[in-house]
């Protein structure tokens, strides 16, 4: 599991110049962090990039696009998982489990266009018109699309995607602070053991919503885990 903090800038943060507590530290660290990912809906681990290969259904387009030229266009917009980097797509064209038709990047766009500029992460891939420019299309059916890339929405600043966007790593530092002040009897308002089912997920402290709805990541705090 990843920590959105490192143990030297968290105490830095906090103003913390011993070592006595640095094995506490560490596992509100990554308590704080699982509890970022809660917050904010999304699975754990998903502010640093991960290489991964990632497989998507395909549904076919209701109707073809027409251009401002009144021209017919099957290009097909599909909605991807965060992705900061894609090195490679492929499509399985005859739904035999083989990705045989590699794309060049001049086949498709990414969207948002300005994501990278912005710090965010990739969240569409549209196919170009393979009827007049010459691109790939997209097969209908299920596992048809091959992404491989760097998924997770990590600071895009850092060329390899292992730090978090500046927001969670504050929001992180807040969560700590917040965690080691909590009573050791009932840490965070968590009541219950959740070896004997499921527990809901701590409301989320005023300081820390704030961080994280400025930084446009806040989702519903109605979640639940086992």
């Amino acid at each position: 599991m990843a920590a959105y903090v490192d143990l030297p800038s968290l105490k830095q943060a906090l103003k913390i110049g011993d070592t006595d507590d640095d094995p506490r530290l560490g596992l509100l660290v990554l308590r704080a962090s699982r509890l970022i990912d809660r917050w904010t809906g999304r699975d754990d681990d998903a502010f640093i990039g991960r290489a991964q290969t990632r497989v998507y259904d395909v549904a076919a387009p209701a109707s073809p696009d027409r251009g401002a030229l009144g021209y017919e266009s099957w290009s097909v917009t599909l909605d991807l998982d965060p992705v900061m980097a894609v090195t490679a797509v492929a499509t399985d064209r005859d739904g035999d489990g083989t990705f045989e038709t590699v794309w060049l990047p001049t086949d498709y766009t990414l969207l948002p266009i300005n994501a990278a500029q912005k710090g965010r992460p990739y969240q569409q891939l549209r196919s170009h018109d393979w009827t007049s420019l010459g691109g790939q299309w997209l097969p209908s059916g299920q596992a048809r699309l091959q992404v491989q890339g760097t998924f997770g929405e990590a600071d895009a600043s850092d060329p390899t995607f292992q730090t978090p966007p500046g927001p969670i790593v504050e929001a992180t530092i807040a969560t700590v602070s917040y965690l080691a002040k909590a009573p050791v009897d009932a840490p965070f308002g968590v009541i219950g053991n959740p070896e004997f089912g499921t527990q809901k997920v701590p409301p989320c402290p005023p300081v820390v919503t704030g961080i994280l709805r400025d930084g446009g990541y806040m989702a519903s705090q109605d979640f639940w885990f086992a």
